[in-house]
């Protein structure tokens, strides 16, 4: 319950000392900025407790066991790429070339 009221009176404080802050300044240009900043850090504040507490629900030691078992072998799937796009690639070559040889024996 504490950490309720602790949340609370934090919101509370920081309202406070912005309205403060915002009748010091009676220029309008000043103003805006000095809301968007204001508005930003109350939304850092209103997500800090949420961010703490899934900070401390993370267990890295889980997620690197988790994925260590999977094994990427990129090099050979890139050899595979190659290889086929090579092979692709001749083959469709050749397809050419042979359509241009018969084009050219039939004249």
């Amino acid at each position: 319950m504490e950490f309720v009221y602790g949340y609370i009176r934090n919101i509370s404080i920081f309202m406070i000392v912005t309205t403060l802050i915002l009748n010091i300044f009676p220029e309008k240009s000043s103003k805006k900025y000095i809301k968007l900043f204001a508005g930003f850090l109350l939304l850092m504040l209103i997500f800090n407790p949420i961010v703490k507490y899934k900070k401390n629900n993370i267990n890295v030691d889980k997620i690197i066991s988790e994925y260590s078992h999977v094994k990427i072998d990129k090099n050979s799937n890139l050899e595979n790429s190659v290889n086929k796009f090579r092979e692709d690639l001749f083959e469709r070559i050749s397809e050419k070339y042979e359509d241009e040889s018969e084009k050219n024996n039939g004249n």
